[in-house]
């Protein structure tokens, strides 16, 4: 796994862990008689969870690490110039 990987992961982990806390602290009530921490608290606990899991199935695949060179290797670049030009153009 690579340090990056890692790195974002207990990132949103914290970040997961902190919106929980504030959504405990808003009531979250029950599933029939939800209170207004509700919706955060389920997201930030599927945002730890996912991150957890992504961190588990990364750790124990064992593989060759793609390098940052190897992302862009094979990109349609005119693809790209169009899409940015596509999105300054509607501003």
């Amino acid at each position: 796994m690579d340090r990056r990987d890692l790195a974002s992961c207990l990132f949103l982990i914290a970040v997961a862990v902190f919106v929980s806390v504030q959504a405990i602290h808003l009531q979250v009530g029950s599933f029939f008689a939800p209170g207004p921490g509700f919706v955060l608290f389920l997201s930030s606990l599927a945002l730890g969870v996912l991150s957890i899991l992504f961190i588990i199935t990364h750790s124990l695949k064992k593989g060759s690490k793609a390098k940052i060179g190897d992302l862009w290797r094979g990109l349609n670049w005119k693809s790209v110039v169009l899409a940015v030009i596509a999105s300054f153009c509607i501003l």
